[in-house]
């Protein structure tokens, strides 16, 4: 009885223990963000999971930013077969701030498939890299949520910061200390985002250009580390991680978009939209780009609490540390054109300066990329925005 009524007592201690520093970690104070306009951004699909709690949280943090007319929504809905056009329905009932949220039928959606776009059959080359594709209709859909950027007039002259979200778990207060990192002093800002491990090493290079590891500490870079370890601000080539905070400028002034890869005399690697558009704003200067590490965000409510829960999430990247040495050890085949290890440099040309020959693939590594599947990939993100903006009626 006594054993039982300890590990009560034990549980009790760790739970106001885990209350206090979750209280202690969210420590931005609205009145201290600076006086800055905020286009709030989100593409969704059949997210209605996460919008029943998502959307009450953005509410919140419209209250928490808004100050004399500062605040735009755009939400674009592509085809969900939930709740989610409902949900966004009512949320743009309860909306007081100036905001376009668009949804679009499933009939409609189905018609921007690269076979319908193209009218051809594709080569069985072409099909086998669906990402090139993918990446392409991704990065049109974020265009289309991102359009009222260039054609809203915020009532004062104050910078603009795109807060551009997925379909993630998040608390208003993290947003807002993600928004305030180093005091607003960055280009881009990114958390880190979860399943149970560290998610988008897709999009996220470290200042060296190496990928990331799943396993915490996630990058090989020592600075970094420490830096993680201590829960600051550290530079990164790249991120995206979920919610991306991004000075507005490079859209607005100088025309950069959220793109698939580009052709010079050899094709960009396949990679996601959402690492070109940081190569893209280093291209124009734009090139202080930062992970908050103290701001963790899941697309699963299981894994937010996990990874917000202090004593928990300490002990899962005690656990994970000791596979982020083992996996030295693994053979990790690529996706894109490459995808070594974190401990082994990923060539810089391969996203940094278009000189990727060929597409990776494990059962034709060294089948040669035509001009003629390029001019025809290109042609297919035209096409694509124009079809979805003709089909959900945005003309």
């Amino acid at each position: 009885m006594k054993l039982v009524k300890f590990l009560f007592l034990g549980i009790g201690v760790v739970f106001c223990l885990n209350l206090v520093l979750l209280s202690l970690s969210f420590h931005t104070n609205p009145t201290s963000l600076p006086r800055v306009n905020y286009f709030i951004a989100a593409n969704y699909f059949n997210s209605e999971e996460s919008l029943l709690y998502s959307l009450p949280q953005i509410e919140k943090l419209i209250n928490y930013l808004y100050h004399d007319d500062n605040v735009f929504v755009s939400f674009f809905e592509n085809g969900s077969q939930d709740t989610t056009k409902q949900l966004l329905a009512d949320f743009q009932n309860r909306l007081r701030v100036p905001n376009s949220i668009v949804t679009c039928n499933l009939n409609a959606t189905n018609n921007w498939g690269k076979d319908s776009i193209l009218k051809e059959t594709i080569a069985k080359k072409i099909t086998i890299k669906n990402s090139a594709y993918r990446y392409r209709k991704m990065a049109q859909l974020r265009n289309i949520a991102l359009e009222p950027l260039f054609t809203h007039k915020f009532k004062n002259q104050a910078p603009v910061k795109v807060v551009f979200l997925n379909d993630i778990f998040f608390k208003a207060e993290e947003i807002l200390s993600l928004i305030n990192t180093k005091n607003g002093d960055y280009d881009m800002v990114c958390p880190l985002d979860y399943f149970y491990l560290f998610y988008d090493v897709l999009a996220t290079r470290d200042i060296e250009g190496y990928w990331f590891s799943g396993y915490y500490p996630y990058t090989r870079h020592k600075e970094s580390q420490e830096a993680l370890r201590k829960e600051e601000p550290f530079q990164v080539y790249s991120c995206w991680n979920g919610v991306a905070v991004m000075d507005a400028k490079p859209f607005t002034d100088h025309g950069v978009r959220f793109r698939g890869r580009n052709y010079q005399s050899t094709c960009e690697c396949t990679q996601s939209e959402c690492l070109l558009i940081a190569k893209d704003f280093r291209e124009v200067g734009f090139s202080k780009i930062y992970i908050n590490p103290s701001v963790k965000v899941s697309y699963e409510w299981k894994y937010y609490k996990l990874h917000n829960t202090p004593i928990l999430s300490q002990l899962v990247n005690w656990w994970q540390s000791n596979w982020f040495e083992l996996e030295r050890g693994r053979n990790q085949k690529g996706v894109g054109c490459s995808m070594p290890p974190y401990w082994e440099p990923e060539s810089p040309s391969y996203y940094m300066n278009s000189t990727c020959s060929v597409p990776f693939n494990e059962k034709f590594p060294l089948r040669p990329w035509s001009s003629e599947d390029c001019d025809r990939e290109q042609n297919y993100e035209v096409r694509a925005f124009e079809r979805i903006k003709e089909v959900c009626d945005l003309y």
